[in-house]
């Protein structure tokens, strides 16, 4: 018996034509929007986005329109497939409406000519309370992600970072708030499930780094545009992974 460990499995390499390839054939759902469309070739199964705004209803607009979109059939730019929409909230807090709105989702789907029962029926609904509860929850999604990969092709995670900014121990936190998002990521990508995040733009880390730095969510291939600017929406765009 070797007392050595085992030789790690090699790379596979692959061709810029093979890339070519596989990234034609990839699914893309509208953001709703033509301008932040033409900024990040909208929204691409496998990817991630972060949304972050200190302009809460954009956001919220954003993400109903996108929930909306993703149940939308393919010739009509959407996923033509399931979503599954996660919201981050303080349990006490007084209005439970910040949780989901389906006046606000009936709306949107009736905007995109979409009965709105249909939107209901194509949607998967979780809430995390707390950042131990965010933890359970990420993996409670990769688990169901995994079962039901055919059928959904559209993560959305709502206030991400709500825990981090109201938290006492900065650092502890954002520990947490990386294992989650790697969680997410390594699913999303497995499964060619776009993930979109949305954050609050305010949220600092100690010395005032921005929080998406201190993460370190990602190295490869991030973009970052300021889009809708007189909204003050800004995205960051990369691999789920």
């Amino acid at each position: 018996m070797s007392i050595f460990p085992s030789s790690p499995p090699s790379m596979q390499m692959q061709s810029a034509f093979e890339h070519f390839n596989e990234y034609r054939c990839m699914l893309e759902m509208t953001s709703g929007s033509a301008e932040l469309d033409s900024l990040i070739d909208g929204i691409q199964e496998g990817q991630f986005y972060l949304f972050y705004s200190a302009n809460r209803t954009v956001l919220e607009g954003l993400v109903y329109g996108l929930l909306v979109n993703c149940v939308r059939s393919t010739k009509d730019h959407g996923f033509e497939s399931r979503a599954v929409y996660v919201n981050n909230v303080d349990y006490y807090q007084p209005d439970k409406s910040a949780v989901l709105s389906p006046e606000k989702i009936a709306i949107s789907a009736k905007c995109a000519r979409i009965e709105p029962k249909i939107i209901f029926k194509n949607l998967f609904v979780q809430m995390a309370y707390n950042q131990q509860h965010q933890l359970a929850v990420a993996k409670q999604v990769s688990e169901f992600i995994e079962s039901k990969h055919e059928d959904v092709k559209l993560l959305v995670i709502n206030n991400l970072t709500t825990f981090f900014r109201d938290s006492k121990n900065k650092i502890s936190t954002a520990i947490t708030l990386k294992e989650v998002l790697g969680i997410l990521c390594k699913t999303c990508a497995r499964r060619k499930v776009a993930l979109v995040c949305t954050s609050d733009a305010n949220v600092t880390s100690k010395g005032g780094n921005s929080s998406t730095n201190r993460w370190n969510i990602s190295k490869t291939h991030f973009q970052c545009f300021r889009t809708f600017q007189r909204f003050s929406i800004f995205v960051i765009q990369g691999h789920a992974r």
